[in-house]
Parts: structure tokens; C-alpha cells; sequence
């Protein structure tokens, strides 16, 4: 087997684009979902049609149980795992005063715990079969962003890019490279996006992030190109985290 790669949120959205792509650049993918079963079969579909390699995992990433039977399944489907790609994750927010307790958890369990254990069994199995490999986290531009409603949401990907610099140092000695991609909107055409226009005046180059692109920006971090980058977060947002919330937002 050649290349392999392992992308959990696979079944939809910013997830979806990504395995399509590392499929279309010869990756045989396992597809990992929880809840959305028809997108992770439409996209193996998809990506056996052009003669890809694709298999479809299901598991509750929100607990290490979830997370230990994801990667036994991965490693009996491949003899080794070259990237490992962390999509996965909840996007919600609150005001700090209405926060409750399981809205916290939710997050805190998927976003935050279920990232750092993923990243420790993709690490551990690179390390066991000397695999020089590549771990992408996909994080948030609101990690840089300060507004209302993002306390929650915002602080865990702020973690998740340091641990994204932990991760790096630690597993440099193995030739494991670790790096976050922090997007922005993605146009992956769901229906709570909402319209495109209307967020236009938030980001300088007042586009959306297509699924392809995000794809290839993954591939980049993962290629021959970038053997010397570790340890950073990428932002991909057409610069809207460069722009400072209207003042009124924060006044009564």
C-alpha cells in the first residue's frame, strides 16, 4: 500500500473536501464520521469512481473509548498511516453569562479532548512502524479573533495551536511534523452557513474558502515542499482576523 491518510469529520463539510483531495492525490483515505453515514459513503463513491482507495469508519471521537477503536480500525484497514488529518469538531457559541455546563463539555470533549488523543494514538502509531509523518489540526481563525459569543469556542482553538507547538517539539526527534490550518468561512454549502454577501464586510478579500482549496493547502502541508515546517498555525480567512470588531459590539 502507498500512501495512506486518516481524516475524522470526513462525512461533511471542510472534512469532506479535505479526504477528497489527499484521495485525488493518490492517499488511500479512511473517511471518519459520527452521524453523517450517507456523506462519508457519497464521498467513497466519489472517490473509488475516479479510482481512489477510500474505507468508512464510524466512532464517537468525544471519548478515548470512540477514539482507541477509530485507530485499531485504521490500523488493521493500513499497514501504516502517513497523515493523520484532526477535522472533527463542534462549532458553538455562547455569551459567557449563558454558557452551561453541557454546552462546555460538548465542546471541551470534541474540540479539545478528542483532538489531543487523536494526535496521541496517530503519534504513537507513526512512531511504533518509524513513520515520518504529518499532523494537521484544523483550528479556527477565531483563535485569533476576540468577539462575543466566542469565549468558549475560541479559547479551544487558541489551545489547540499550542498544542499544536507542543506536539511539533515533541515529536520532532521521530521526523513527525505537526502543523494547525485555522481557516475562516468555508463555502461548504450548508445551509446554516447562510448567505456568502453579507459577511463580505468581515474579511478583507471578501471571498469564502472553497473545499478544494482547503484541500490543497492540507496536501501542501503535508508535501515534499514543507518537510521544514512544524509547529505553526496557518491562517486562511482572506484576512478577516486582521480586522477589529465594531466597538458598538462591546457597549450597552
Amino acid at each position: 500500500m502507498g500512501k495512506t491518510a486518516l481524516v475524522t469529520g470526513a462525512g461533511m463539510g471542510v472534512g469532506y473536501g479535505i479526504a477528497l483531495e489527499l484521495a485525488k492525490a493518490g492517499y488511500s483515505v479512511m473517511i471518519h464520521y459520527n452521524s453523517s453515514s450517507k456523506g462519508a459513503e457519497a464521498l467513497k463513491a466519489g472517490i473509488e469512481h475516479f479510482g481512489g482507495t477510500a474505507v468508512i469508519c464510524q466512532a464517537d471521537i468525544a471519548s478515548v473509548e470512540g477514539i482507541r477503536a477509530l485507530f485499531a480500525a485504521a490500523r488493521e484497514t493500513f499497514g501504516h498511516l502517513d497523515v493523520f488529518v484532526n477535522n472533527s469538531g463542534i462549532t458553538d457559541g455562547d455569551l459567557i453569562v449563558n454558557v452551561t455546563e453541557e454546552k462546555f463539555d460538548r465542546i471541551c470533549d470534541l474540540n479539545w479532548k478528542g483532538t489531543y488523543f487523536c494526535i496521541q494514538q496517530a503519534a504513537r502509531w507513526m512512531i511504533e512502524t518509524e513513520t515520518k509523518g504529518s499532523i494537521v489540526v484544523i483550528g479556527s481563525n477565531q483563535s485569533d479573533m476576540v468577539i462575543p459569543g466566542n469565549s468558549l469556542y475560541g479559547s479551544v482553538k487558541y489551545a489547540l495551536n499550542r498544542l499544536t507547538q507542543a506536539a511539533a517539539m515533541e515529536f520532532a526527534r521521530y521526523g513527525i511534523r505537526v502543523n494547525c490550518l485555522a481557516p475562516g468561512y468555508v463555502d461548504t454549502g450548508a445551509p446554516r452557513m447562510g448567505k456568502k454577501e453579507p459577511t463580505y464586510q468581515e474579511i478583507p478579500l471578501r471571498r469564502w474558502i472553497s473545499l478544494e482549496e482547503i484541500g490543497q493547502v492540507v496536501l501542501f502541508l503535508c508535501g515534499p515542499f514543507t518537510q521544514s515546517l512544524t509547529g505553526t498555525t496557518m491562517i486562511m480567512d482572506g484576512g478577516a482576523h486582521l480586522i477589529f470588531s465594531d466597538p458598538e459590539k462591546y457597549s450597552g
